[in-house]
């Protein structure tokens, strides 16, 4: 019985260090002092919402070695706008809205492309509401 036990506990504890080692670096997000070209991303209205209320939010970069890999970037306003407009119907089945949003980081810094967009590669903040629609 106790090894057992024993076994279950080290199988919880493996199980918890997995998590924290695939989240650890996402759960800090960087604001960057310094931008030479900003980061825009898309998010749905509660960024908007939570941002009126003064509260943080935060883009995630990259989770669970690329399984999630890192919130969509874009290098300028027109074509987060685009990405809507040409993703309505996906976008709309999960969020009633959207905006653009611009982030704590630098594009050529805190961005990588993965297929044919980019992405965070680090977690940042959501500094300033754009647009929504």
């Amino acid at each position: 019985m106790l090894r057992k036990f024993s076994l279950g506990v080290l199988v919880l504890l493996s199980i918890a260090l997995i998590t924290w080692a695939g989240t650890k670096d996402a759960l800090t997000p960087i604001k960057r002092e310094r931008v030479e070209q900003s980061v825009y991303t898309i998010g749905d209205l509660n960024y908007a919402k939570a941002l009126t209320q003064g509260k943080n939010v935060i883009k995630f970069g990259p989770i669970f070695w690329g399984a999630y890999p890192g919130g969509i970037a874009f290098n300028n306003v027109k074509d987060a706008e685009d990405y809507i407009k040409n993703n309505t119907e996906l976008l709309d089945t999960l969020s009633g809205g959207w905006g653009v949003y611009e982030l704590s980081g630098d594009f050529a810094l805190d961005t990588e492309k993965n297929g044919d967009q980019r992405y965070t590669n680090k977690s940042l903040f959501v500094i300033k509401t754009i647009i929504t629609h």
